[in-house]
């Protein structure tokens, strides 16, 4: 199990999710937050904590390996089926796009720390991001069949 404390970059691989999943399932994982994509809310450096939840709602702030592999800890703007797979798209309070979907089973937990709560308004804001990520994924299908 990772020890608490341990950055994210050191963690980040694909082999390492496996262990990441386990220290999450056993109670939570602890880490410290690099980069700015996340401020005002998460600064850089800001100590949390990772756990698993039984339901995630639009806004929640949650840990997602990437597509790239990296560790991210980006808020949930929701989710979908495709070829029989649960995909979530998240997005960088920072952030002018949603990232790329990646499968739910990417998905660690929610992320938690002192005085990071949700309110109704992020949590409408997300469902907002992501019909404008649904609307631009759908225009460039239509650009490609129709082009």
């Amino acid at each position: 199990m990772p020890e608490p404390g341990t950055t994210v970059e050191r963690l980040a691989a694909a082999e390492c999710l496996p262990l990441l999943r386990d220290a999450v399932a056993s109670g939570e994982l602890r880490l410290r937050l690099r980069g700015d994509c996340m401020r005002p809310r998460l600064e850089d450096g800001t100590p949390v904590r990772v756990r698993r939840r039984r339901l995630y709602l639009p806004g929640d702030v949650v840990a997602v390996r990437g597509w790239d592999g990296r560790l991210l800890a980006h808020r949930l703007l929701g989710g979908y089926r495709y070829r029989g797979r649960w995909m979530i798209i998240t997005r960088a309070d920072n952030g002018q796009v949603a990232d790329i979907a990646v499968p739910a089973s990417s998905l660690l937990g929610a992320v938690e720390c002192p005085g990071l709560t949700v309110s109704w308004r992020e949590r409408a804001r997300s469902c907002l991001h992501l019909a404008s990520a649904v609307r631009r994924r759908l225009a460039a299908l239509l650009r490609g069949r129709l082009g």
